[in-house]
């Protein structure tokens, strides 16, 4: 009896003690954090996020927005603002990196983050050899263990599903576009299903067989764009939070944006008509954004924290 009053207690008090914040205009800045969180930062047209569990990180792509074909080794790769970040949050190692697909706006920084903390796994693309040479140096100058692409991975006892490994190992061939090399991986935690999509675009997604279709947290492919395989993906699942990195005010982003205007109106307006809640990192019109996100899956709550790249 003793230990249930115990547990109704922490069940009942827990929302308010994540809850506590800073109001600085529609900014929320969170004075406690969970041991477990899901982080998407704010960069622009790229894509950094990771899963935090206590002091270790897994990361979903690391790479800062920008040109995403041609390689910069300006602000996208010696950027602090990431490592900042995890190292604020607690971060000590990274247990793996997911490499979605070989486009620069999705690696950008491990070679910043790779100065900074110890790596123990990078999982790359399906064309990995196709890499830039200079971060395939970088890839192997961190003594991770590479690991190829491949239906299941398993870290920290969470196993990840690569949904597209078949369209992708199938049709490697006739695929021109890397985008659709993209990684789409399931992953349950704490009773709540992730679905994160890289820049995959509408073919893999067309006959995509998947097992579930309620997901707690869904990233928007391709940061929004009307060629993304967010419709695709929209018929199939129903997702309650979703998640944009991108900006589409490129006046304001301007190096960030990679000259795009991502989301799209008309994908931003589906994908708010088919979502519980949508958040975009960047700017969106009519939209508060331009704030990294934080999402507690034992609340199942996003709080937006001030920090973007721009400050940095």
């Amino acid at each position: 009896m003793h230990k249930l009053i115990i547990k109704i207690l922490f069940i009942v008090f827990l929302p308010f003690y994540l809850l506590i914040v800073i109001t600085s205009g529609s900014i929320l800045k969170i004075q406690h954090k969970d041991n477990v969180a899901f982080v998407t930062l704010s960069v622009g047209n790229g894509l950094f996020s990771y899963l935090k569990i206590d002091d270790s990180a897994i990361l979903f792509d690391c790479g800062i927005g920008g040109n995403p074909i041609n390689w910069s080794n300006t602000f996208q790769g010696n950027s602090n603002f990431p490592t900042n970040y995890m190292k604020e949050d607690g971060i000590k190692i990274i247990e793996n990196i997911f490499i979605s697909h070989n486009h620069v706006d999705h690696y950008s920084n491990l070679k910043t983050i790779a100065k900074n903390f110890k790596i123990k796994n990078i999982s790359v693309p399906y064309n990995f050899d196709k890499m830039n040479n200079q971060i395939k140096s970088y890839i192997s100058e961190t003594g991770a263990n590479i690991i190829s692409f491949k239906n299941t991975y398993k870290f920290k006892n969470i196993t990840f599903k690569n949904l597209t490994y078949e369209w992708v190992t199938k049709n490697f061939k006739i695929n021109k576009n890397e985008n659709n090399n993209s990684m789409i991986l399931d992953f349950e935690l704490l009773n709540n299903r992730f679905l994160l999509t890289g820049d995959t675009e509408n073919e893999p997604t067309k006959n995509l067989n998947m097992k579930f279709t309620n997901y707690d947290y869904f990233q928007v492919p391709h940061h929004g764009s009307d060629n993304s395989g967010t419709f695709n993906l929209l018929k199939k699942i129903k997702p309650k939070k979703c998640i944009i990195s991108g900006t589409n005010n490129v006046k304001s982003w301007s190096k960030y944006s990679g000259g795009h205007n991502f989301p799209t109106e008309n994908i931003l307006s589906k994908i708010q008509n088919s979502c519980q809640d949508t958040y975009v990192t960047g700017y969106a019109k009519n939209y508060s954004g331009e704030h990294s996100l934080e999402y507690f899956p034992r609340i199942h709550e996003i709080f937006k924290t001030s920090k973007t790249i721009q400050s940095y």
